[in-house]
């Protein structure tokens, strides 16, 4: 990088600050290949630099705050449960802190506006997004909502540790450690060291016959404006006032729905699954701000 240019990438950053030698970034962009996590990951696992002053350094380069090790540590309570887990491992976001309406989150990509527009319409208020390495919220996910994780297997061989990072908080404190899948070769997530129980799975179901009372077929000789149907997909819906900011997607669905398109024409219009736009009505429906005709 010349002088007086802005940095570009992470490692740019953490040389300028003199964080790390470039032998040390050489070594870093190795591992990364191996192990394909990003840059600030493989200089936390190969201990060399802090995990707060790659945080910072990845905040600098985003434009963002950096999240804080006591942030997470101090993670709990009313705090935790304001997320669902489901939502942290569709986003890979942890809640660091609340500050009246605004929560602050650590997130993997959180210069990604598209997820953030989407984690904001899915809570219904403000979020502030921080920079973090992924292995620190990985680590804290695990920890604090039992979220199985990515586990890499560095060049040097043997499992991942991350309770060997300075990441702040210990697993053991919540839950136990369970083995984190090969998440990084494609394999699902699984416990690597099953108990007996968990090792001979689930016992099935017992079957529960046939549908007692099943839906009916729609006649196909009705008109569909006439038809009697629960399938939400075929409704017309009723749009209230709209306020705020909304992810992108739905702002292209309302004008179709308030022409009152039907659901299912107006997701092929903008080219979005059906169960996808299902369950953005559902949220809408949630919110007040659709109801069916």
């Amino acid at each position: 990088m010349n002088e007086g240019e802005r940095p570009t990438n992470l490692g740019e950053v953490l040389l300028a600050d003199g964080l790390i030698s470039s032998a040390d970034l050489n070594r870093a962009l190795t591992e990364q290949l191996v192990l394909g996590m990003r840059l600030g990951s493989c200089v936390v696992a190969l201990k060399l630099c802090e995990i707060d002053d790659v945080n910072r350094s990845l905040g600098q380069l985003l434009g963002l705050p950096p999240a804080r090790t006591p942030d997470f540590a101090e993670a709990r309570g009313r705090l935790l449960q304001s997320v669902t887990p489901q939502l942290c491992q569709r986003y890979w976001l942890f809640p660091l802190r609340e500050e009246e309406r605004t929560l602050h989150v650590a997130m993997i990509d959180p210069g990604r506006l598209d997820l953030l527009d989407e984690v904001r319409f899915s809570l219904g208020r403000p979020v502030q997004p921080h920079a973090a390495v992924e292995l620190q919220i990985y680590y804290h996910l695990e920890r604090c909502y039992g979220i199985v994780t990515p586990r890499p297997v560095p060049q040097s061989g043997g499992a991942f540790e991350l309770s060997d990072l300075q990441l702040g908080g210990s697993i053991a404190e919540q839950v136990p450690t369970s083995g984190l899948a090969a998440f990084y070769t494609g394999s699902p997530a699984a416990d690597l060291n099953p108990t007996p129980e968990a090792a001979a799975g689930p016992e099935p179901a017992p079957d529960p016959g046939p549908d007692p009372d099943p839906d009916p077929e729609p006649d196909p000789t009705v008109p569909l404006d006439q038809r009697d149907t629960p399938d939400p997909l075929e409704a017309t819906y009723l749009v209230g006032e709209v306020q705020g900011p909304l992810p992108a997607v739905v702002q292209r669905m309302i004008p179709l729905l308030r022409s009152g398109a039907r659901l299912r024409a107006a997701c092929d219009a903008i080219g979005v699954a059906p169960a996808k736009g299902q369950a953005i009505v559902g949220k809408l429906v949630a919110k007040g701000l659709l109801s069916r005709r």
